[in-house]
This record gives C-alpha cells, structure tokens and sequence, in this order.
C-alpha cells in the first residue's frame, strides 16, 4: 500500500465519489498516523507544515466521511440481521460491529414494546371531552363521528351505550 498525499487525496476523491464504502487495506489508519508522526517531526519549515497540515486535513475528511457511510451501513445491516465488515480498515470494524450490535439491540427494545390496543367505534351522542386511565385528554366528539380510542376508554363509552361497535 502506497503511503502519500497523493494515494490519499486519491482515496478521498473515490470515496466522494462513490455512494458505498471502498476497499481499504486493514492498515490504512494505522499506516498514515505512523507517516503524519514522521511529517510531524520534520515540519520544521513553511512547506512541512502545510504538507502536514494538508494531510491530516485529508484523512480527517475521509474518516468522517467514511463513519458517516458505515454508520448507515451498519443501520441496513441490522435490519437484515447481517454482519459484513469486508473492506473496512481495522479500526473501522470495531466501529461497525459496535454500532451493529447496538441497533440490533434497540429494535428488539422497539419491537418489544406494547401495543396500545385501540377500538373502533360510532358516537351515538355527542360526547364532551373526558381524560381516559392513562391520563390522555379525549374529545370532544360528535353524533356520527367515528373514534379510534384506548380499549379502557372505547369499553366506558359502550357501557354508558354513549358509542357503538362498528
């Protein structure tokens, strides 16, 4: 792997490019912080310095921009119940399969959760505004009308012959 500004500005204008990740070596970040500390060390001039700072200006870019697409990968993965880091540099795996692993775990929290259970129902009388169980405002409806209301709320209206199944 070919270690310079000039690989690097090359990497970073395909990432652009591209709507998916590219293939980088598993070294890539290891190899370019190692060849930015030695920039670093001999950027005793105007020129090092700005060879320096063009670069890790660079990589920075392509970084992010890079977390940005394997963080949406990793959100089409989840859903698939797929794990596929090929292509990704290191560091970027442990990234990926983290984030992987965390949106796994918040959709089975998501789908666990209950399902308020609603009835369908015809006011048969206007109906003022009322507070059902849970404390949530409901109505005012009118003579006709069609509600979608919680089961404790939709099962008093039927009681109170104030609502009619439909």
């Amino acid at each position: 792997m070919e270690v310079s500004y000039d690989a690097l500005r090359r990497v970073l204008l395909e990432e652009r490019k591209g709507s998916g990740l590219q293939q980088l070596d598993d070294a890539f970040y290891s190899s370019y912080r190692e060849h930015l500390r030695k920039l670093r060390a001999g950027a005793n001039d105007a020129r090092g310095i700005k060879a320096f700072d063009d670069m890790a200006r660079c990589l920075k870019e392509l970084s992010w921009l890079r977390l940005n697409k394997i963080t949406l990968k990793a959100l089409r993965d989840s859903q698939k119940n797929a794990m596929d880091g090929d292509g990704l540099a290191s560091e970027e795996k442990g990234f990926y399969t983290d984030c992987v692993n965390i949106m796994q775990k918040f959709g089975e929290c998501a789908e666990c959760a209950p399902v308020e259970r609603k009835r369908r129902l015809r006011a048969c009388a206007d109906i003022p505004a009322f507070a059902s169980q849970d404390g949530s405002g409901l109505g005012p409806f009118r003579k006709g009308e069609i509600l979608d209301v919680p089961e404790d709320a939709g099962s008093l209206l039927l009681k109170r012959a104030l609502a009619e199944e439909i």
